[in-house]
């Protein structure tokens, strides 16, 4: 580091990524479409097997789609989501 500049290389191609700055989750082109309604899954959307959809994830998977995180079931959906509730608080 030469007169407070640092250098370093960002890969722009990369869509497996943590860098938050190429993140924005309202890019749908993005979500995986739900099957039944045509649109990204929603919070709380429950599938045929019980399983309950809880939020889109900021990291691309393989695919190139967020990933997601999903419940087992209604229950633990709600667990979850009181524990994010109070940390965002």
């Amino acid at each position: 580091m030469e007169n407070g500049l640092a250098y370093g290389y960002i890969n722009n191609n990369s869509i497996d990524t943590n860098d938050s700055f190429c993140m924005d989750l309202t890019e749908d082109q993005y979500k995986r479409i739900n099957q039944e309604t045509g649109k990204p899954f929603e919070q709380g959307y429950q599938d045929a097997t019980g399983r309950v959809f809880l939020r889109y994830l900021s990291r691309h998977g393989n695919d190139g789609y967020y990933l997601e995180e999903w419940k087992k079931d209604v229950e633990t959906y709600k667990k979850k989501l009181k524990e994010l509730n109070a940390n965002h608080d």
